[in-house]
């Protein structure tokens, strides 16, 4: 394919980055976007002034001869478009994002599950670990660590308490 169609393919996209917010939105939906289309990573550097406007823009302009691999310019982009200490921040956040009062199993299991899939560092008994432990106490009553090993499992246990708990409103 030649580099005009990727170009003309990428317009097609409606992604577009203005280097103010939603860096990892951008990344994370040009990645679907990279796989659904079967793009090599070194086409994708070449894509950015499609994908670009404003600020990031220049920013590529002044910084794209930088990049010798889609590697570096990842480097690049999330040490200028990411927040300072960023994936601390999101650490803590994942630390401390528990079940909302009335929150449902799937919204929460959902919420959570983004912020760890962004942070990237976490093995998967940490990710049960901590799904578990965030869980609303009233849960973890009903739904029990040693009868759930992974997520799925944690989330099909949390939905059953909300259909017990739902039945027993209704019970006469």
């Amino acid at each position: 394919i030649t580099q005009g169609k990727l170009c003309d393919m990428a317009r097609k996209w409606n992604l577009k980055f203005d280097g103010r917010k939603g860096a990892i939105s951008f990344l994370e939906r040009l990645e679907e976007l990279q796989r659904a289309y079967g793009i090599e990573d070194q086409h994708l550097l070449n894509l950015m002034p499609e994908l670009f406007t404003g600020t990031a823009l220049l920013w590529y302009r002044n910084h794209h001869s930088q990049w010798s691999s889609w590697r570096g310019f990842l480097d690049n982009f999330q040490e200028s478009f990411l927040p300072l200490n960023y994936h601390r921040h999101l650490r803590n956040e994942i630390e401390a994002r528990t079940q909302g009062p009335g929150e449902k199993a799937r919204d929460y299991f959902e919420a959570l599950g983004t912020l760890m899939r962004r942070y990237g560092k976490l093995s998967e008994d940490e990710k049960n670990e901590r799904f578990f432990q965030n869980l609303r106490p009233e849960y973890r009553m009903y739904v029990r660590m040693e009868n759930a090993t992974d997520r799925s499992t944690l989330l099909k246990l949390a939905v059953e308490f909300e259909e017990t708990l739902e039945e027993n409103s209704k019970y006469r």
